[in-house]
């Protein structure tokens, strides 16, 4: 998993941006010792609405997310035996002849 630590507490949102266009796929930002009212916070909470699956609180939060994502299935992903079978066995589908 690539991700970046933001815990800068000049950082920028270029400097977010940068990190995130320059190749991280995610931004863990560390707010340990950060109240909601300082810059580095409002940085975290502008960052989270411009990219809000890439920007995230803190680690946890971030293994959440890919647990939560890898569940959902990709087509690569399905099995035959994902399918509801027919009597026959087989995957029920219609076909249709075409008269080119």
């Amino acid at each position: 998993m690539d991700y970046v630590i933001i815990n800068n507490a000049d950082a920028t949102f270029d400097d977010v941006k940068h990190e995130l266009y320059g190749g991280a796929k995610y931004a863990v930002f560390d707010l340990t010792g950060f109240d909601e009212d300082s810059d580095f916070y409002k940085l975290f909470k502008y960052s989270k609405e411009r990219f809000p699956e890439k920007v995230f609180k803190d680690k946890e939060e971030l293994d959440t997310y890919i647990a939560d994502k890898s569940d959902d299935k990709t087509v690569s992903d399905l099995k035959f035996s994902d399918f509801k079978l027919n009597s026959d066995g087989l995957i029920p589908c219609i076909a249709q002849e075409s008269s080119i």
